[in-house]
């Protein structure tokens, strides 16, 4: 059984800006479908960078210049794509089979 290193939250030390990764930020302009004005609600902002996060996320745990380039991410593009860019196969991110 683990324990706890900070007993009590005055016990634990919070992260700084200082042990956060290095952040390159883009501003990218995606203008809405859904409405004459193209406008998106508070609650959007966020949303296409989940995908960014979870493509980047698969990339630094597969390793081996493993590059998602499109979604949706689907288990069966990730192990084709593994399987190209380790030198296994010649598929890429489009170009799955089905």
């Amino acid at each position: 059984m683990a324990t706890a290193l900070a007993a009590v939250r005055m016990d634990y030390l919070m992260p700084t800006a200082s042990e956060a990764p290095h952040m390159e930020v883009m501003i990218v302009s995606s203008v809405s479908g859904d409405n004459p004005l193209g406008v998106r609600g508070a609650g959007e902002a966020g949303l296409p960078a989940v995908a960014a996060a979870v493509a980047s996320a698969i990339e630094t745990a597969i390793g081996c210049g493993l590059v998602i380039d499109s979604t949706p991410i689907r288990p069966t593009s990730v192990w084709e794509l593994a399987h190209a860019s380790s030198g296994e196969g010649s598929a890429r991110s489009g170009e799955v089979p089905g």
